[in-house]
């Protein structure tokens, strides 16, 4: 017994250890190598919207391009391609905004967490040298000024609305005698792209704030004998071996007054079940760990 006991702390220091933290899971390794497992939230980022219909498409569709990338990298959400949802987000625009309540309900199968919505607000130009010669440079400067928001697509609660404004400046390539006014260098698309880069990168932390404020939650897409296949997977952080809880859909509940749908009631909790692998593009299968009764819709959880 006693070399029984000796023995142990050797035996447990030779075993990872897992954890569970909020929607985040923390492996750490025998060498002591913290693993971030965390489950990624998906998101829509609609179209960029500009202030100034003069400027090139290409500035706001830069724009987008940056925030995605910049959001992916981060590896805690999923950027759900517009082209997948179920209808053309364009139905669902009038007056200059979207419907986001609706676009939520059309795209109900998603599960998705949050919408963003960018906008240009200003974009300003101002030279500040300029060289002599046919093939020459012009010195500019460029303030951009642009605004996110961030909205919850459980009950289009709005979470995160910041405008950040940055300045930046490039050297512009000019041929000819022609004669690069400020308006023409808002036209440049190097200066633009940097200055909105720049203040969309200042937002950045406020916007994965967000992302902490809405709990992750799956979907079961089918249930066939005793598999029961989910709509997320491994691109959505989700491991083999996970434990995830089922529970009826619930009740939507609307404020009486304004009829604003404020959420989902809390379903009844049926079990649990075990993730043992993944199938198509981003979903996962498992087994029955507790409980049954099991349904296509019933929402998933981590079970913690």
């Amino acid at each position: 017994m006693r070399h029984l006991l000796l023995l142990l702390p050797l035996f447990i220091a030779c075993t990872p250890f897992v954890k569970t933290r909020n929607d985040v899971r923390h492996v750490v390794t025998p060498h002591g190598q913290q693993v971030d497992d965390g489950v990624k939230k998906r998101i829509v980022i609609l179209p960029f919207e500009d202030q100034d219909t003069s400027h090139p498409e290409s500035v706001k569709t830069d724009a987008r391009n940056f925030l995605i990338r910049e959001l992916m990298r981060t590896n805690r959400v999923v950027v759900v391609d517009n082209n997948d949802l179920p209808q053309d987000l364009e139905k669902y625009k009038k007056d200059g905004s979207y419907d986001l309540a609706a676009i939520a309900n059309m795209a109900r199968g998603l599960d998705l967490a949050a919408f963003i919505q960018g906008n240009i607000v200003e974009l300003q130009a101002m030279k500040l040298g300029d060289q002599v010669g046919v093939f020459r440079n012009v010195k500019a400067k460029m303030q951009a000024t642009v605004e996110l928001k961030v909205t919850s697509a459980k009950n289009a609660t709005l979470l995160v609305e910041e405008r950040r404004t940055a300045i930046a400046e490039a050297d512009v390539q000019v041929v000819g005698k022609v004669d690069m006014t400020a308006r023409a260098l808002e036209q440049e698309p190097e200066l633009s792209r940097k200055a909105i880069e720049q203040a969309l990168g200042m937002v950045m932390v406020s916007v994965l704030r967000s992302m902490d404020k809405i709990s992750w939650e799956g979907r079961v897409a089918l249930v066939k004998g005793d598999r029961i296949y989910i709509n997320a997977g491994k691109i959505s952080g989700i491991q083999l071996g996970d434990i995830l809880r089922v529970s009826d859909k619930g009740d939507e509940i609307f404020d009486p007054e304004n009829g604003r749908l404020i959420g989902l009631a809390p379903g009844r909790t049926k079990g649990t079940i075990e993730v043992i692998n993944y199938f198509g593009k981003d979903g996962a299968i498992s087994i029955i760990h507790s409980g049954g009764g099991f349904l296509e819709n019933d929402k998933v959880e981590l079970y913690y």
